[in-house]
């Protein structure tokens, strides 16, 4: 089974559900369907219990994925001028 992401939705419902102090993180896991481990870990990267905020962890989960892509072969002008003769040769 591959991993899925934390949806935009999954950070409302865990957002509406964690100021309540009688929800627990095992209850919330449940109701979204995940893990208590992943619950625990995207609620400590993303402010902790009094500082959660769904719209901010969506943001921040947007601006890491885009930072990890691979940029280097686009980037570097002479691979990609390789990389363009190579296709038009259909090699």
């Amino acid at each position: 089974m591959g991993y899925k992401h934390i949806s935009l939705k999954e950070r409302t419902c865990i957002s509406l559900l964690l100021p309540y102090p009688d929800i627990t993180q095992v209850e919330i896991a449940k109701v979204i369907g995940r893990d208590t481990s992943s619950l625990s870990r995207e609620i400590r990267r993303n402010g902790g219990r009094g500082g959660y905020n769904a719209i901010l962890a969506e943001n921040r989960y947007d601006s890491k994925r885009i930072l990890c892509r691979n940029t280097t072969k686009a980037s570097n002008k002479k691979m990609s001028a390789l990389i363009i003769s190579k296709i038009k040769l259909h090699w």
